[in-house]
């Protein structure tokens, strides 16, 4: 696929992060450069045995940067924000797949969207695993309109 894919919790105006060692649990067995992994633990590259695969990268900004974010009022107040220490590497904000495809990876996607309780952002559309998922989301979000539920990796990677 051509175009990118975000992960992310939203819960009204919040982000909320969900703990890494979910995200590790499921993708870390297809790390395919473990070493570079554990020494930039914000990018990951998977692949699987059938041919899948993805480039992640793993987004985690500390709360004090979101708070400040978050009060800039204009594009060039938020350019002139210092540089923040990252957020506990503990936790994730959201992460962007790109170079992706496969029915494996779209398997391990749903079961991570679906524990966290997640939305894949998609070509202009929301998709969530449960219904209580989508009731989370601001119905102004980008893509809302075309928002869908899936209920398995299939109807994910179709959607």
């Amino acid at each position: 696929m051509s175009y990118d894919i975000i992960l992310a919790c939203l819960r009204g105006d919040e982000t909320p992060r969900f703990k890494r060692e979910v995200f590790e649990e499921i993708f870390l067995p297809h790390c395919a450069y473990l070493k570079s992994y554990r020494a930039d633990p914000g990018w990951m590259v998977v692949e699987y045995p059938d041919g899948s695969r993805a480039q992640i990268t793993i987004h985690n900004t500390s709360e004090e940067e979101e708070q400040a974010r978050r009060q800039a009022r204009t594009p060039e107040e938020a350019i002139k924000l210092p540089q923040f220490p990252p957020g506990d590497p503990a936790y994730i904000e959201f992460l962007g797949f790109g170079h992706f495809g496969g029915d494996a990876f779209f398997r391990d996607l749903y079961a991570l969207a679906d524990r966290v309780g997640a939305m894949v952002h998609a070509a202009q559309s929301v998709i969530v695993t449960k219904e209580s998922v989508l009731k989370e989301i601001p119905e102004d979000f980008l893509g809302m309109e075309n928002a869908r539920i899936v209920h398995n990796p299939a109807e994910l990677e179709d959607a």
